[in-house]
């Protein structure tokens, strides 16, 4: 065996080499471990034809062969089994309160501490939590079952579990001539508890007319089954023998492989595997994980795997992170064969020995290891899947081709490796990059197993089986392309089979307990005839009120001048045409639920021949407004064209040729309702209009009274949106008073003109108009010294966070003397006290702050300040407010010793 160049130092070298209190973070591989874009191995290989050296590489030309394609999945066999109910995703405080009510009504007796509930739905849910990851026990549920005859493969059956119960029945399904699937309905062996796994021989039997055998495992038992075929009989199952957890320790049986026809090999869930002799019935330990004592592994590990190696009394066992080869004729029965290092890494899965080769598959990487030097593997290849403990590698042959597949039960992705050598001696070459043979889908639940099947004399193509949650099972076949095409198998269901599809479509979710609570039937025929009475009822009122439709048409236009009740609110179109009409005959709490003779056929014609609109509404109206363009953003079909929305709801109709006439008449005058609400919906309308700005008289009075320092701001004059004002009984509080209001004082509110806001927001507001857009409001300094030079204002900006380091500082003057609607008055500055001189870091300053616009402004030392310093009065933070700490006494000198 050749291998390519590595390398061999270990990790002791490695750390040693670079030096004290470095650590080399790269991993370190001992062999070509390949990745995205990495070509790790390069050798100078002798040439069998001419015998000069040339350099050869790992991986070889990847576009030299052809690639493997699939067809896409079909169901072959019908869901058996009811769909999970959805469950709630409840958080565990919500648990605990539902089952603290469970308790309380049903076992008021039973005292259980919240805590204790909380500990134990949280347990459980991170148990489930980890079993929906990965279960131990659980394995592969569907398996190919062949029959030789002349030590050929002549017939192949699938195997797998059918039933409501899932897994409590076997059924044995055969592959006619031509690859063509013909599943059975017909289950051939009941079991007393769930099927966790069928394992079969991939054995090539000695002896011409023997019969296959396979295995099914259970949450109790393993039975080991002879299958006998009868054509045109169905074929039948003998039992050959059975193995309890009783005879294996009393420990779950995890799995189990068969090295010949007569013996197998199990493993429990604590590492201990046995050997199962189906003639004597005995078992015999093998290999227990509990006497090794202390190695690398951890003790807890729950993954134990078995393979065969070829011999029947030699097998391959792996851990999560340690493979190891059982042999039972030496004293020594096992040999560690290789290791995994990485702490997040571990394997996931492991086929049987082919020759000299092993495949390993981990939640990282794909190893192919030659057992004579387990120690260094041939090759890595990181797959680059998500970690996965449910990744599983399965190799096959095509002609000449040994490929690969990478299979998860997680998704429906395929990736396939072309790795292989050309004879036993040579080096082992990646033949073409990885690449996916199906896409990755989510289905509707979890798939519980996967197989692939060969047909008999097929060496060029290959079929695809998946077994899911529901018991359904699909089919893809693979192989490569080519002029005719690869083989193609079909399926062919029998009437049973068809029969068994029809109940697929009707299962429901098994609730369990929930399901069993009590109902009552109730007979709704009364309800529906009576509704079909007012059906009819309304038809005929509608022909009655038909004068008071076209009254209301005319009577609606003139609405806004005859009203004499006062409108607080806006109005849409149904709005005024309900209060133009009569009064309806039963009153509800809101107008659209009262309905209205408008909303009739006549109403609809009404608005299709432009006798009714929004427009003709409007006349009057102190206010209007068409928001077909708003409500076109929520739904694009709404038109101002009636007819248009009702043909955009036609899409709605029902499209089966057998529905009644009277039906089709009811749906569409439906259609013609609903389009006439949606067109009276439209307008709106407004009894008084928004409220223009107060004009500011030009007169020399007032713009003198807006720049004098004294006036205060404008009161706020509030327009459309009025706001609403408090009783008086509150402002009689405020102002002191304790005489005893009446309810019509309480109930009183004050005008508008009577509120008043604070000196706060009428300075905010003073600047503003009403109308502006906020966005191209202009700043103006009303300190500017530029005088009657006119700039041009600059619109507000969004402030950044940039610092500016230089401020220039500009001195203080009135500015020009302009109209008030142009420039608003500065606000009013108080004068400064003057008082005794303030002593401090800074040189004393006093001086008047005080002044008017029309005065100039005082000169001081600082000129280019815009206002002098003065000290602080603010009280500073801390214990003391900013006041001066006492002095310290002088500490005394500590004597030192000595004289």
């Amino acid at each position: 065996m050749e291998f390519w160049p590595s390398d061999d130092r270990t990790l002791e070298d490695l750390s040693r080499k670079e030096g004290k209190g470095k650590k080399n973070e790269n991993t370190h591989f001992n062999h070509p471990n390949l990745g995205d874009g990495l070509v790790e191995a390069l050798t100078l290989k002798k040439s069998d034809q001419d015998g000069r050296f040339a350099w050869s590489s790992l991986l070889r030309n990847q576009y030299a062969k052809p690639r493997l394609q699939s067809t896409q999945f079909v169901n072959v066999f019908p869901a058996t089994r009811s769909p999970d109910p959805t469950l709630p995703q409840l958080p565990s405080h919500r648990r605990v309160e539902q089952g603290a009510n469970f308790l309380r009504t049903h076992f008021p007796d039973v005292d259980v501490t919240s805590e204790l509930m909380r500990e134990e739905i949280e347990n459980d849910a991170k148990a489930l939590a980890e079993l929906g990851e990965f279960d131990p026990i659980n394995g592969n549920l569907i398996e190919p079952i062949v029959q030789y005859r002349a030590l050929s493969p002549r017939d192949i059956y699938l195997a797998f579990p059918m039933g409501e119960l899932f897994v409590t029945l076997v059924n044995i399904s055969p592959f006619s001539h031509g690859n063509i699937f013909k599943p059975s309905a017909i289950p051939v062996r009941t079991f007393s508890t769930p099927i966790t796994q069928i394992v079969s021989p991939n054995l090539v039997p000695t002896t011409a007319g023997r019969n296959p055998i396979f295995a099914v495992r259970t949450h109790s038992t393993v039975s080991i089954l002879e299958m006998k075929t009868r054509v045109p009989l169905a074929p039948t199952v003998q039992e050959l023998t059975e193995i309890s957890p009783s005879d294996l320790g009393g420990r779950p049986i995890v799995d189990l492989k068969f090295p010949s026809f007569t013996n197998a090999f199990v493993v429990n869930d604590q590492g201990v595997v046995y050997s199962n002799d189906f003639v004597t019935s005995e078992s015999t330990v093998v290999f227990d994980y509990s006497e090794l004592g202390s190695l690398s592994e951890v003790s807890s590990d729950d993954f134990w795997r078995i393979a065969t190696t070829g011999l029947s009394s030699s097998c391959l066992l792996t851990s999560g992170k340690v493979l190891r080869q059982l042999d039972t004729r030496v004293d020594e029965k096992f040999t560690q064969l290789f290791s995994l290092h990485e702490p997040t890494e571990t394997i996931t899965a492991m086929e049987g020995q082919d020759g000299h080769m092993i495949r390993l598959c981990s939640t990282s990487r794909l190893l192919w290891i030659d057992h004579r030097f387990p120690k260094k593997p041939l090759l890595g290849y990181q797959h680059n899947r998500r970690y996965d403990r449910t990744l599983e590698s399965r190799t096959l042959r095509l002609g000449q081709d040994s490929l690969t597949l990478l299979t998860s039960l997680k998704n429906g992705m395929v990736n396939v490796y072309d790795v292989s050598r050309t004879h036993d001696h040579d080096y082992l070459y990646v033949n073409s990059l990885p690449y996916n043979l199906t896409s990755a889908f989510k289905a509707d639940g979890p798939m519980l197993g996967q197989t692939l099947v060969c047909p008999p004399g097929v060496n060029d193509s290959f079929s695809m089986f998946r077994l899911f949650g529901d018991g359904g099972i699909q089919r893809a076949n693979c192989g490569f392309p080519s002029e005719d095409g690869f083989f193609l198998g079909t399926h062919k269901w029998s009437t049973n089979v068809v029969k068994l599809n029809e109940q697929a479509s009707k299962l429901q979710p098994v609730l369990g307990p929930l399901g069993q609570r009590d109902h009552m039937e109730e007979d709704f025929s009364a309800v529906y005839t009576r509704m079909c009475k007012d059906m009819i009822k309304g038809e005929q009122k509608e022909d009655k009120k038909s004068k008071a439709v076209y009254e209301l048409i005319d009577q609606a236009p003139d609405f806004w001048q005859e009203t004499n009740i006062p409108l607080e609110h806006m109005l849409n179109t149904y709005d005024i045409l309900f209060r133009a009409g009569d009064e309806p005959e039963k009153s509800y709490r809101s107008d659209f639920l009262s309905g209205s003779i408008i909303s009739s056929t006549r109403g609809y014609r009404a608005f299709q021949q432009g006798r009714l609109s929004g427009d003709s509404l409007s006349t009057g109206a102190a206010w209007h407004r068409n928001i077909n363009n708003t409500l076109r953003v929520f739904d694009s079909t709404i038109s101002d064209d009636i007819d248009e929305i009702s043909e955009h709801l036609t899409e709605y109709d029902m499209q089966d040729p057998g529905v009644p006439v009277q039906a089709s008449i009811r749906g569409e005058k439906a259609r013609e309702h609903l389009a006439l609400d949606l067109a009276m919906s439209g307008h709106i309308f407004s009894p008084r209009s928004f409220k223009p700005a107060p004009s500011v008289p030009d007169d020399i009075e007032t713009m003198t009274e807006a720049l004098s320092i004294d006036a205060e701001p404008p009161p706020v004059t509030f327009h459309y949106l009025q706001p609403v004002p408090k009783s008086k009984i509150f402002v009689k509080e405020r102002e002191g008073g304790k005489e005893e209001d009446t309810d019509e004082d309480m109930e009183a509110e004050i005008e508008p003109e009577e509120m008043s806001c604070p000196l706060g927001v009428r300075l905010l507001l003073k600047d503003w108009d009403i109308g502006i857009d906020p966005e191209l409001f202009v700043y103006v300094d009303p300190y500017d010294n530029t005088g009657g030079q006119s700039e041009k204002p600059v619109p507000s900006k969004p402030k950044t966070r940039g610092f500016t380091s230089t401020t220039q500082f500009k001195p203080q003057a009135p500015p020009a003397i302009l109209a008030a609607s142009a420039l608003a008055a500065p606000p009013p500055i108080l004068t400064a006290r003057k008082g005794p001189p303030i002593f401090g870091s800074q040189s004393m300053m006093t001086s008047s702050r005080a002044f008017t616009q029309s005065q100039v402004p005082v000169t001081v030392e600082y000129s280019q300040m815009s206002q002098e310093p003065i000290a602080s009065t603010q009280v500073l933070p801390g214990p003391h407010g900013g006041r001066p700490l006492p002095l310290k006494k002088k500490q005394p000198k500590k004597r030192l010793g000595g004289f």
